[in-house]
């Protein structure tokens, strides 16, 4: 006798069970899969972020006739052009959010971020929030747990030409 050729209702019947169950085991691993490259993603994105956030801040600053004002969360200064501008955490509705002040209104750089601190450095490297006395302000920015810090210092004339000059 010859058999017909093709498949049984059983055969068909355990393929489909064994795909099944090949699937259903893998299911889970692309659902990981898929929240890892999520939150990579979102790791990614912030730390852009960051660095142009700082790469904004840092080229504000070098252009600084005059620093007008520093707290640990907020920068004034003067620009070449006589404008005065800074850089500030300001309120987005429920989050917090890197600012810089143009014009007497805020424009966000970040979306949320955790937090933000200017230090003002003296020439011999010690702390100080005087304006006057500033040499180097170093900046540090967290957002989504990940920091990134940079620091600005000033030419060596820059004291002088600013306060006395």
């Amino acid at each position: 006798m010859n058999r017909p050729h093709g498949f049984t209702i059983i055969e068909l019947m355990l393929a489909l069970a064994i795909t099944s169950i090949i699937t259903a085991a893998s299911v889970p691993y692309f659902h990981t899969m898929n929240q890892n490259w999520t939150a990579t993603q979102q790791s990614v994105d912030s730390t852009q972020e960051s660095r142009l956030a700082l790469s904004i801040m840092e080229k504000e600053l070098k252009q600084a006739d005059r620093i007008n004002s520093l707290s640990s969360t907020a920068l004034y200064f003067v620009k070449s052009n006589g404008n005065t501008t800074g850089f500030l955490v300001s309120d987005q509705g429920t989050n917090r959010v890197l600012s810089q002040e143009l014009n007497g209104e805020n424009q966000p750089l970040t979306g949320a971020i955790d937090s933000l601190l200017f230090e003002g450095l003296a020439a011999d490297g010690t702390p100080t929030m005087i304006p006057s006395k500033l040499k180097a302000i170093r900046i540090t920015l967290s957002i989504n747990n990940q920091t990134m810090q940079t620091q600005v210092t000033f030419p060596k004339d820059f004291i002088s030409t600013l306060y006395y000059g």
